[in-house]
């Protein structure tokens, strides 16, 4: 019997509803040969563009010959979301008035929750068929895209103010995120995060990931290369494609875990100053920085680190107002070899 050749197909998928219509692109590469199913999708939220632009790419440059089962992928699956810059879809006579007053692109202008601003893709999965455009939307993803998969990758940006990382629920999720290549994984909880796609996945059966590359509202360089680098990872290690797998850096985890959060605060408002960069690992007392009182610069705080642990945010802004966290800090596991147990 032959095999059937490899092809790599596009297909657009439209929904409606009261008279507004939505629509995504999505992709099946199928390789000659018998293997497993991924689903891949980048670009639910409007202000991280490295996922999109970074998969349609990958994309175009893969080699369906050498391919091994299914891949299924919707690089940009929130179109009017990435076209406005902001997390979720504006309508456009907000979208313009937030421009015109100079707003940056980001979390909602509109100042909505984004847990039930029912406009967040990523709060809303598995979608209704018969539910809003978004819902709709969602749902068409669901049946285009995840459906059949074994595996799946959610492409995210997280701010600048942290490093890359990959969010599993499981223990099969950090294993198999752990391919990807990145050095810090995190545990959520099964408690947080109703509709997010990855954890609806895990409870239908999948192994699944979310990737945080960086920066948000931009595309580097940097982010778009380790995309790449850790999809083409993820699929040696499935069998999919042919080549070893790249070795695996130094990697910790993060559980969230009552006490791992470890919050440094000042009792008035700071400017910081950071003297390390966001991902590093530090032992306890290590200087991490330095918060100069606002009223006052004869005052300056040296920050230390307050356990064994990891520095994983600074502030979004400088200037730090008081009770706030200055910086982040987690205490945080390093994680064996493959294989071993988590």
């Amino acid at each position: 019997m032959t095999q059937p050749a490899s092809r790599l197909r596009w297909h657009r998928e439209t929904v409606r509803r009261g008279g507004r219509a939505a629509s995504f692109w999505w992709c099946e590469a199928r390789g000659s040969r018998p293997g497993p199913e991924v689903a891949i999708l980048a670009g639910q939220h409007g202000m991280e563009p490295t996922g999109p632009a970074m998969l349609a790419a990958w994309l175009r440059d893969l080699d369906v010959s050498r391919l091994r089962g299914t891949i299924r992928a919707a690089p940009l699956a929130n179109v009017e979301a990435l076209r406005g810059g902001f997390e979720c879809e504006i309508p456009p006579a907000r979208l313009k008035r937030a421009r015109a007053l100079g707003m940056m692109p980001g979390a909602c202008p509109l100042r909505l929750n984004r847990q039930s601003c029912g406009r967040n893709l990523n709060r809303l999965w598995p979608g209704k068929g018969d539910g809003t455009l978004h819902e709709r939307l969602v749902e068409a993803l669901r049946r285009c895209v995840v459906a059949g998969a074994s595996h799946l990758v959610d492409f995210h940006c997280w701010s600048d103010s942290g490093p890359a990382g990959v969010i599993g629920y499981s223990d099969a999720a950090i294993e198999f995120g752990r391919r990807f290549g990145l050095p810090h994984l995190h545990r959520y909880p099964l408690t947080d995060h109703p509709g997010f796609l990855s954890l609806w996945a895990m409870r239908a059966g999948k192994t699944a990931i979310t990737v945080e590359l960086t920066p948000q509202t931009r595309v580097f360089r940097s982010g778009a290369e380790a995309g790449r680098r850790g999809l083409d990872n993820l699929l040696r290690h499935l069998g999919m494609l042919p080549g070893p797998e790249r070795p695996l850096p130094e990697q910790f985890l993060l559980e969230f875990r009552r006490g791992d959060f470890r919050p440094m605060r000042l009792p008035w408002d700071a400017l910081v100053v950071p003297e390390v960069e966001p991902g590093g690992r530090h032992e306890k007392g290590a200087r991490l920085g330095r918060a100069v009182k606002l009223d006052d610069p004869r005052i300056v705080r040296v920050l230390r680190a307050p356990c064994d642990g990891l520095l994983m945010a600074l502030p979004h802004r400088a200037v730090v107002s008081a009770g706030q966290s200055v910086l982040t800090f987690y205490r945080a596991r390093k994680l064996p070899p493959p294989g071993g147990a988590i």
